[in-house]
């Protein structure tokens, strides 16, 4: 059975620091070979932004060592025939943060998700990574709420020693799940 590996990503994936590359670098050295197809998915920002977004992002998958000339990087497509035959070619989809909400139900409209990303690594910063979850705490909203369910767990990105209220919140909702936090520019893995 072919298992995916999720990277789950606290936010602020833009910041320059060694975790952030690490997390970068760790994604591209999840693939078998040297031939790599990232499709990056930026639904829950502002389409103005998608540009500035895959320069930032492409510059990043390169440095972390996926090489230029074996390596597909494109943008995910706003038509969902097309989005859905670009997450099956795919080896890296990596999902930006921004608006959950925006994110989820443009992900929730394609048929079979979780059998497309079977045996791929995803890696999804902030709103990115809840989506993947059964529940996740929004901190615009200071609210539980739910993920598609892909990954049977509870996760707190952007999490801070401050917020342990929060976080039980998050425990005590739901069925009796793994809670994981997760901080800024700081990652962590799971497998299905």
């Amino acid at each position: 059975m072919e298992r995916t590996k999720y990277f789950l990503h606290g936010g602020a994936t833009g910041r320059e620091t060694e975790r952030n590359k690490e997390f970068f670098r760790e994604v591209v050295d999840s693939i078998d070979g040297d031939k790599a197809c990232i499709l990056l998915v930026y639904f829950a920002r502002e389409r103005n932004l998608w540009p500035v977004l895959f320069e930032e992002d492409k510059r990043k998958f390169q440095h972390a060592g996926a090489k230029t000339d074996a390596t597909k990087i494109e943008v995910s497509s706003q038509e969902k025939d097309k989005l859905t035959e670009q997450l099956r070619s795919a080896n890296i989809i990596f999902i930006r943060g921004g608006d959950t909400e925006i994110l989820h139900k443009k992900m929730s409209e394609i048929k079979n998700l979780e059998d497309l990303l079977k045996g791929k690594v995803i890696a999804g910063s902030s709103a990115g990574a809840y989506i993947f979850c059964t529940y996740y705490y929004s901190n615009n909203e200071n609210v539980v709420k739910k993920g598609l369910g892909i990954l049977p767990i509870k996760l707190y990105a952007h999490y801070d020693d401050d917020q342990v209220d929060n976080f039980k919140r998050l425990e005590e909702t739901g069925p009796d799940l793994p809670s994981l936090k997760v901080r800024e520019a700081d990652f962590l893995v799971q497998y299905k």
